[in-house]
């Protein structure tokens, strides 16, 4: 069978192929218009179903590498948060404990009752009362004693 220009624009109106594909595939197919066009479309198909199938392999690739960054930063999280719940907060009067909180409660608290929280735990130090860091190892540091030394320096 013959090739003819007519032919060729037939399957380029069917398919939306360039020129040179519909030629070439109506040479493959031996000028068999109806087999061209069969092919073209199922290779269409069969790229169109690749492109589907590499962008949900793309998708849950994202997908694991997300869930992955969360589970990280969720471990990282509770570390701190069981840090926190073992330094205790302490104050003290004459070395007579008055009372004894995990420092992660007193951070929640402060940052909830801001402004009032910090007059909370500023003002005992005026009357007195020392207010201590401790840690599981037994590290107890003064917190007035720590912002002294880190604070800014009077000339």
């Amino acid at each position: 069978m013959s090739i003819s220009l007519d032919h060729v624009d037939k399957i380029i109106e069917r398919t939306k192929v360039s020129y040179k594909e519909a030629k070439d595939m109506l040479d493959a197919c031996q000028g068999d218009v109806v087999e061209a066009i069969i092919r073209i479309e199922q290779d269409q198909q069969s790229k169109a179903e690749q492109a589907e199938t590499e962008k949900k392999q793309a998708f849950e690739s994202k997908k694991q590498n997300i869930e992955g960054q969360l589970k990280f930063w969720a471990k990282q999280f509770m570390k701190m948060i069981k840090k926190l719940m073992t330094i205790k907060v302490k104050w003290l009067k004459d070395d007579r404990l008055f009372l004894e909180l995990p420092l992660l409660i007193v951070l929640v608290v402060s940052l909830i009752t801001m402004p009032w929280s910090l007059i909370a735990l500023v003002a005992p130090m005026f009357f007195g009362v020392k207010i201590k860091l401790a840690t599981q190892n037994g590290k107890v540091t003064d917190v007035e004693e720590w912002v002294k030394s880190h604070g800014p320096q009077g000339h």
